[in-house]
């Protein structure tokens, strides 16, 4: 097995305390070398929400796009079922499983 190296950036776009609408998750995927790796899909991908403002809840990719540029990714999240987001810092675990590589990384919005 070997290593992604890959990146992650959170923005609450238009997600908000109280709604359901999605928070975006720009992705950088690389390989150890340096090389992108272009053809990263939703199945690839795990979002868990690990630090939740108060009373908050998991969630679900709602989509994956590719960037403009190669081995970039925009992850749309919501959260699960009928809930709806929670005021407060969210910290995520960003995982891609692509083939024998694997990658994890740690980002955080902050929904008002």
């Amino acid at each position: 097995m070997t290593r992604l190296i890959l990146e992650a950036i959170a923005e609450r776009t238009i997600a908000a305390a109280g709604n359901r609408d999605p928070a975006s998750i720009a992705l950088a995927v690389s390989d150890e070398d340096g090389m992108p790796i272009t053809d990263v899909d939703i199945a690839d991908i795990r979002v868990d929400a690990m630090i939740v403002g108060v009373g908050g809840v998991p969630v679900r990719i709602a989509g994956v796009m590719p960037g403009r540029l190669p081995g970039t990714y925009i992850a749309q999240v919501v959260p699960l079922r009928e809930e709806t987001w929670k005021p407060g810092g969210h910290v995520f675990a960003v995982a891609v499983a692509h083939g024998a590589r694997r990658g994890l990384t740690l980002t955080r919005i902050v929904l008002n």
